[in-house]
């Protein structure tokens, strides 16, 4: 994720890449959660900032409203907290859905910065 501009009160601009299928769950309105590890940027994001989320050939973008921010212990918590259908549209398990973001993180990741929760709404 990257800074891209200050907004109006207070607010930030961010752009993000998200690879298929992701991109399309976003765009179909299916997946309003996105699960991270909780560092960098990621620690100052806001309920009110707003996403432009790409695909990764940057051919095609949306806008996401930041919403709301849930902080967890693991992947694992989120998962079994969240609604699973809306973080993962394509998974049916807590386990399966855990070995997906080990393709992205790292347990020791994981333990050392925690995850968030990332509710958005497209604008």
């Amino acid at each position: 994720m990257k800074k891209l501009k200050d907004l109006e009160d207070g607010k930030i601009l961010y752009k993000s890449h998200r690879a298929e299928p992701y991109f399309g769950f976003i765009k179909d309105g299916l997946k309003t959660i996105e699960g991270r590890i909780k560092k960098g940027l990621y620690t100052e994001l806001k309920v009110g900032d707003e996403i432009q989320v790409f695909n990764n050939e940057e051919t095609e973008s949306l806008m996401a409203l930041v919403k709301d921010i849930r902080n967890y212990n693991s992947f694992e918590d989120l998962l079994n907290s969240e609604d699973i259908k809306k973080v993962l549209p394509n998974t049916d398990s807590v386990e399966e859905g855990v070995e997906i973001y080990r393709e992205f993180y790292t347990e020791d990741q994981e333990n050392e910065f925690g995850v968030i929760a990332i509710e958005i709404e497209l604008v």
